[in-house]
């Protein structure tokens, strides 16, 4: 169980703060809730039943700063993971996506970016799906590192290159 004030990645709404623990009563049923504030969407305001297993498994705990450099660190090592199906992708992206594994996400990215700079050689552009899951992912990385490791988020992306030694 969470406590007030921890932080967490709620589903796609990416980090937040359980602000409090509380009874609330919704539809005439009174239940405990976890009440959560994106740190990113400040008038946004979640309630998570605190007995709904599938809904409060959604939060997870964030990474720390070591777990992102290691990541980061540990980036190079893996495969480039790219399938010419369509359908297959998108529905690689979403297991990633749901799963949370920060490393997949990352390499996620990578793996993008790289055949996005392929099709840029000759003259073409991603699909609009892979656009759309590099944006969700992108989002998802610089929120919570930009948060555990106390940077705006447009610092992350120049902060991995300079791990990576690219930069």
């Amino acid at each position: 169980m969470y406590k007030k004030n921890d932080a967490v990645i709620y589903a796609r709404r990416g980090v937040c703060i359980i602000e409090d623990i509380t009874q609330k009563e919704f539809g005439g049923i009174m239940k405990q809730y976890y009440v959560l504030r994106p740190v990113y969407q400040k008038k946004s305001c979640i309630f998570v039943p605190v007995d709904n297993d599938t809904l409060s498994s959604k939060m997870i705990r964030l990474v720390t700063p070591d777990e992102i450099r290691q990541y980061i660190r540990s980036l190079p090592t893996l495969p480039v993971m790219w399938d010419d199906s369509a359908n297959i992708r998108q529905d690689r992206y979403k297991e990633i996506m749901e799963a949370k594994n920060r490393l997949q996400i990352l390499n996620m990215i990578r793996c993008i970016h790289m055949h996005r700079e392929r099709l840029a050689e000759k003259g073409k552009k991603l699909y609009a799906f892979d656009e759309h899951a590099l944006k969700d992912a992108e989002s998802l990385i610089c929120d919570e590192f930009a948060y555990v490791l106390n940077m705006d988020r447009e610092q992350v992306s120049p902060y991995i290159q300079k791990e990576l030694h690219l930069i």
